[in-house]
């Protein structure tokens, strides 16, 4: 919390007593009632805690916020009905990060947190995204975050560094894959059906092609007229009769019933 002495506990004492106990001030009275609330009907919350007094507080039982960064409020109200915030992380200058129940990530760290932002877009997707991830909401660049896998990355001042380890190996034993050891393919229930092939169609070779002789046939001459006139004249009947008797001689079709000889 902020470093100014505020604190808030709750305890269950040896005769099954909840007890509370406050000193948050108040700038913090909307926690204290709904923690107080919370607590004393045997439920538990979870509250994380940013600057300018802004907190965001979990329960079985609902949720309680104060002083968000605008974006944040507005995203987690805007898909209430279609998923709920996991956990919040709440940094410098209005940043943060959110994780949803169904598995989505929203974070704004505007620069604030450059080493955490580049985890978050290139190494986490390969060790099982983040499943965990704390803001120091009052230096920049500090976090602590925990991945899919177990494993965990930090930025703190050095004075955390042993009790940082300690914890982060004893999180890597409790989420950790167990070693597992390959086994074969079950075998299948039922045979797989024959699979049908049609009979091959056969494929004949396909006879020589017998080639085809063009018989040539003479021309058909007509003789022009000599220059001086006296030369056979035909009519001009006659002329396409003659034309059409030699497109028959080299078509091959005889025209000779329509025409005559």
């Amino acid at each position: 919390m902020e470093p100014s002495g505020r604190y808030l506990m709750c305890w269950k004492a040896k005769r099954g007593e909840k007890c509370y106990e406050d000193s948050l001030g108040p700038s913090y009275a909307r926690l204290a009632r709904f923690t107080k609330v919370v607590v004393t009907n045997g439920g538990y919350t979870r509250t994380v805690f940013g600057p300018n007094a802004s907190f965001f507080s979990t329960s079985s039982s609902g949720f309680c916020w104060q002083n968000l960064p605008p974006g944040l409020e507005d995203n987690i109200q805007s898909c209430s009905k279609l998923r709920q915030p996991v956990y919040i992380a709440l940094g410098v200058e209005g940043t943060y990060i959110v994780m949803y129940s169904d598995g989505t990530m929203v974070f704004d760290l505007c620069g604030q947190y450059p080493l955490l932002q580049t985890i978050i877009m290139e190494k986490a997707p390969k060790k099982r995204g983040l499943m965990y991830c704390a803001l120091n909401p009052f230096v920049a660049g500090e976090y602590y975050a925990v991945y899919g896998d177990g494993g965990s990355t930090w930025c703190l001042h050095p004075t955390w560094s042993a009790d940082v380890k300690t914890v982060s190996l004893r999180i890597k034993e409790l989420l950790g894959d167990p070693p597992t050891t390959p086994t074969a393919p079950p075998a299948p229930m039922y045979a797989p059906p024959p699979v049908y092939a049609p009979p091959a169609i056969p494929v004949y070779a396909a006879p020589p092609v017998t080639p085809i002789y063009m018989t040539p046939h003479p021309p058909v001459v007509v003789q022009a007229a000599p220059a001086n006139g006296s030369g056979h004249k035909m009519k001009w009947q006659e002329g396409v009769v003659l034309g059409l008797k030699a497109t028959s001689i080299i078509m091959g079709m005889p025209i000779w019933p329509l025409f005559g000889n």
